[in-house]
């Protein structure tokens, strides 16, 4: 039996704003029976500063699309600068979870079962407005009540009634709040013929709700593409947006003898839907789902295996367990004095030959007409580079 408990406080001083927090967190690790079963949790709050480039950096100049009067623009020139009062956003973040490694298992064999549920909470959050949204203030100012902010300009085409250009910048308007689960499950089987390591990985979107500012209601998005109004600033700088997956994870085999590892993953990323035309959310476009393949083969060269301290199967890859003396340094037999100097050059060197997306899988395709991506693919979650052959050479010393 056994039962953790842990506390950490963290004071931070920032001199750029004169601010300065108390950041608490806790911890709690049981387990009820034996080291079968472990269950864990935690709570915390954050603190994060803005960064340079939302207090102090220069305009970003990017094309969006607007609607005004009957005219879609879909480049409009839209300008964001810095803010240099920006002040800090605050987050709580809670998670709760098990691991579970029976014991019935038979010899030479083990298995792990872990999942852990998560939900995070961030307020105060550095966003970006899209220009669709600055627009619609700015055709709501009306006398002395003003509902655009400070900084932001809107100019029209006098005959078209189009949206020639949109200014604005940063600010801490936004709220964001998102829960979900972990979950992994690994095999390992050791034989006579090498250690095979099966893991897979996976990980779901409950709900992701995001929040521009106090006076607008709040958006729930589950696997949905972020069509609102709000530029996907929450990452530090204005993105595509691009959608959020209820569903991504992944599956490897990994089969390690002697000095030889041959690894495969197969990745998945879940579909969601598109608006195909701002506004319109009776129009989508479904964004069809992914996987893709990878495999690397690798031998490593050992000529002096160091002495490990305990010789544990699939616990000793990365030389985690490997003995030390008084000064750190790993603990290497004596026939690694009087080795030729060819074999101290190459001993712990790693030889690695792979291909990402080996079946050449393309990206979705994608309209991208709510954020404006000239890709015709998802952007933010995918790649072009198709399949990708490597070699790759590690030395450790």
């Amino acid at each position: 039996h056994s039962l953790e408990l842990t506390g950490a406080v963290r004071f931070e001083e920032f001199l750029n704003n004169s601010s300065n927090v108390v950041v608490p967190r806790w911890g709690v690790r049981w387990q009820p029976f034996d080291e079968q079963l472990t269950l864990r949790s935690t709570f915390g709050y954050g603190f994060l500063e803005p960064t340079l480039n939302e207090l102090f950096g220069a305009p970003t100049f990017i094309l969006a699309p607007t609607t005004h009067n009957g005219h879609f623009e879909p480049e409009t020139s839209f300008e964001i600068t810095s803010n240099k009062n920006l002040q800090p956003e605050d987050s709580r973040n809670f998670t709760a979870g098990l691991v579970y490694t029976p014991k019935w298992m038979p010899s030479g064999q083990t298995l792990t079962f872990s999942a852990d549920f998560w939900d995070i909470e961030r307020t105060g959050v550095v966003v970006v407005p899209s220009a669709q949204e600055v627009t619609n203030r700015a055709l709501s100012d009306t006398g002395t009540s003003l509902t655009t902010q400070p900084g932001e300009i809107v100019q029209f085409d006098p005959t078209t009634g189009a949206v020639n250009f949109v200014k604005t910048n940063y600010f801490n308007n936004g709220r964001q709040k998102g829960r979900g689960v972990d979950l992994s499950l690994q095999y390992q089987l050791q034989t006579q013929f090498g250690l095979f390591t099966w893991l897979t990985r996976a990980s779901y979107l409950d709900s992701f709700l995001f929040q521009l500012d106090g006076t607008q209601k709040t958006h729930e998005v589950s696997g949905r593409v972020n069509n609102d109004p709000f530029e996907g600033a929450f990452f530090g700088q204005v993105t595509i947006g691009d959608g959020w997956l209820k569903w991504k994870g992944d599956s490897s085999l990994d089969w390690s003898w002697h000095n030889l590892d041959l690894f495969v993953v197969e990745r998945y990323f879940d579909g969601f839907k598109e608006e195909i035309f701002p506004g319109d959310p009776t129009r989508e476009h479904y964004i069809k789902q992914r996987w893709f393949t990878d495999g690397q083969l690798s031998y490593t060269l050992i000529f002096t295996p160091p002495v490990e301290e305990k010789a544990v199967a699939g616990y000793s890859k990365g030389g985690k367990e490997v003995m030390t003396g008084k000064d750190g340094k790993a603990i290497e037999s004596t026939a690694a004095y009087s080795m030729p100097c060819w074999k101290t050059l190459l001993n712990n060197s790693k030889f690695s030959v792979g291909c990402n997306n080996i079946f050449g899988e393309d990206p979705p395709k994608a309209f991208g007409f709510g954020f404006g991506n000239s890709n015709n693919y998802p952007g933010g979650l995918y790649d072009n580079l198709g399949r990708f052959y490597y070699l790759e050479l590690t030395k450790k010393f």
